[in-house]
Formats: C-alpha cells, sequence, structure tokens
C-alpha cells in the first residue's frame, strides 16, 4: 500500500481481492463497453505485469480504483474512476496528485475530445494538477476486433517534448495495451 494523508492505493493481485466486486462494479459503472473490456479479460490482466489494478481506499473504505501501465519512461493511467458516493469529496483530485508522484511525474492519459461540458470538464479536472492536452491527434485502439478507434485526446505530465516522444509513447500504448489483447 502506497499511503498519503487518508488515501491509500491497494495493488489487487488476484480475484480474491476484497476491493474486486467494487471495481468491477464501478468499472462497468462509470465506462461505456466502447471504453473497456469484458470483466474476465480485466481480470485476466492481473497476471500482466506491466498492469497494476489499484484498489483506492480511504481509511478502511473503498472508494474506487485506477489501472496503470508501466511503459519505458512513463506509466499511462488506462481507468480511474471514483464511486459516485465519494464524488466531489476532493478524493478525485488528491489520488491523481498522488498517481502523478507514483509515476514520478511522467504519466499519460486519455481522455475525451473537449465537445460537450462533460469532457471539458474532465479535461479541466486532469489541467489542474499539472496535465497538458497535447497538440497531436490521438486514437483510442479499440478493446475489441471489429470495433472503431474512437477520437481522443492524450494529455500528460509533463507535455511531451516533441511529436517523436509523442509517437513513441502512442506506439507502446497501442502495443502493450490494446493491440496484445485481441
Amino acid at each position: 500500500m502506497i499511503h498519503n494523508s487518508n488515501i491509500q492505493f491497494d495493488r489487487v493481485m488476484d480475484t480474491q481481492h476484497p476491493a474486486v466486486a467494487m471495481i468491477l462494479q464501478l468499472y462497468e459503472e462509470a465506462f461505456r463497453l466502447h471504453e473497456r473490456r469484458t470483466s474476465v479479460q480485466l481480470l485476466q490482466l492481473l497476471n500482466e505485469p506491466d498492469m497494476e489494478m489499484l484498489a483506492i481506499a480511504n481509511e478502511k473504505e473503498y472508494i474506487g480504483f485506477a489501472i496503470v501501465w508501466k511503459l519505458s519512461g512513463w506509466h499511462y493511467l488506462e481507468h480511474f474512476a471514483i464511486a459516485a458516493a465519494h464524488r466531489s469529496k476532493q478524493y478525485g483530485s488528491a489520488v491523481i496528485k498522488q498517481l502523478i508522484a507514483y509515476a514520478e511525474n511522467r504519466l499519460v492519459l486519455e481522455v475525451e475530445r473537449p465537445h460537450d461540458d462533460i469532457a471539458r470538464r474532465r479535461i479541466g479536472f486532469y489541467k489542474r494538477p499539472g496535465f497538458i492536452v497535447s497538440p497531436f491527434a490521438y486514437r483510442q485502439p479499440p478493446y475489441r476486433k471489429g470495433e472503431d478507434w474512437v477520437p481522443m485526446v492524450l494529455m500528460s505530465t509533463p507535455a511531451f517534448d516533441n511529436e517523436t516522444v509523442f509517437n513513441a509513447v502512442v506506439a507502446q500504448i497501442q502495443s502493450e495495451v490494446y493491440m496484445k489483447y485481441h
């Protein structure tokens, strides 16, 4: 566990972890079908050494989860959600700051393009702790074969130095997180 104030990260290593049921329920509630794997596929990734499923707890209560991948020189935050009952309590901001520190200030994530108020608020949420919107075009690979690629925006802390670095990180995300599991 990583401790900082009352927020703890507890790595889920197997399906017997006490937070698994909460994580699976929140995963399906927080992310539409095209934004996630099946629950079975997700649980199979617990054996993947470069993926960390982190149960987020406030004191002794599980309040959310994060899925983080170790890449070469970066960490990729694939999914992050706080349970609805615990939103608007500043937990999300505290967790993001801890994740940035955990990733040694080299964290990248995907967000929807700013097409509506919710997407714009989400981008603003990630900008506050220091994420920068990448100016380079990005599309999220599909989770299932035959589905469409989704236009998204990559955000990172720090900003990508140039398009070459951006393309190298994108290639890792595509090959290590998405395509490897089709």
